[in-house]
């Protein structure tokens, strides 16, 4: 997972940061991405996360990418997900929150 300075925010503000997700979140990984979202969503702008690289996300991945969200929100800030992997589409679609790759997308 690497920070990189995002070109554009779909929103209009600019980013804080662009977190690009590495190919496996789970258990093992979550605290790593914790602690490249934290700074980002601390930032002024939209945080970014790019999700094209992910191949495996388990719960505790989903947890945090929610937690995530909802702490952007709380900061005044959008949290918007780009090029979600079929992984991710099909994960959070099998828990039934479909909606908030919607959400995250717009």
């Amino acid at each position: 997972m690497t920070d990189v300075p995002a070109k554009a925010s779909p929103s209009g503000s600019s980013p804080a940061a662009t977190v690009v997700l590495d190919s496996v979140i789970d258990l093992v990984t979550v605290d790593h991405l914790r602690e490249q979202l934290l700074p980002a969503i601390a930032a002024d702008g939209t945080v970014v996360v790019d999700a094209h690289a992910v191949e495996c996300l388990t719960t505790p991945g989903v947890q945090l990418l929610l937690a995530a969200s909802r702490s952007a929100a709380e900061c005044g800030q959008r949290f918007h997900l780009i090029n979600p992997s079929e992984t991710v589409v099909n994960v959070f679609g099998e828990l039934g929150l479909s909606a908030m790759i919607e959400e995250w997308g717009s």
